[in-house]
């Protein structure tokens, strides 16, 4: 079993878990290497939407791949990404960390080919063993050139893992109400989903 070995990049636009093409040709491959929080924080932001909570890391993440060859020029990819991803709780609006354990399951198939042809999931001699699978099983992505590329890849399998309205805790008990609007609501009997227009009447009463 070979190892592959990832050179750090020299530059943020550079990939970070690149794989020269020949190298999978002699078998399978072995990718196991830290995310640094860096690279989460320049990859989050690739693909960040405008009102979305904005995603950060403050602690390195890691991969745990494993590449084999599954016929003509394809490729199984499987394994785990780990990382722990800084967002904002969606009950209170404070910070949350979200701990990710994702899986990766893909097939990479050559982007020249990928809309012309179906991938063949037979056992190549390459794979030194490797049982058959099923292609129906895995999700199809494609590779471009003499080099496999996954840094989008596991980009994708963090971000797929990350809950729509994430939490600080279990037990966050969501945004504390200034006590003065908390004493006008429950002497109002005012619905506690008011309090932002309760807190902007109060407001304007102080004003001169």
């Amino acid at each position: 079993m070979n190892s592959a070995t990832l050179r750090p990049p020299l530059a943020t636009d550079r990939p970070l878990l690149s794989i020269p093409r020949k190298d999978l040709d002699n078998g399978p491959k072995d990718v196991r290497a830290p995310l640094p929080k860096a690279w989460l924080v320049t990859k989050f932001a690739e693909v960040a939407v405008e009102g979305d909570a904005v995603l950060g890391a403050s602690s390195d993440g890691r991969v745990d791949l494993h590449l084999v060859p599954a016929g003509d020029d394809n490729f199984l990819l499987r394994g785990h990404v780990h990382a722990a991803v800084d967002t904002t709780c969606g009950r209170c609006l404070g910070p949350a960390t979200i701990p990710v354990d994702g899986e990766i399951t893909l097939l990479l198939v050559p982007k020249i080919v990928e809309t012309t042809r179906a991938p063949r999931g037979k056992k190549a001699k390459e794979s030194e063993g490797e049982l058959e699978f099923d292609p129906d099983e895995a999700d199809v992505a494609s590779y471009d050139g003499e080099t496999v590329i996954l840094d989008d890849l596991v980009r994708e399998a963090i971000l797929l893992e990350m809950p729509i309205s994430p939490l600080c805790s279990e037990e966050c008990a969501g945004m504390r109400l200034d006590p003065a609007v908390a004493a006008r609501l429950a002497e109002a009997k005012i619905d506690p989903r008011l309090a932002p227009l309760a807190k902007l009447a109060i407001s304007s009463e102080k004003k001169p």
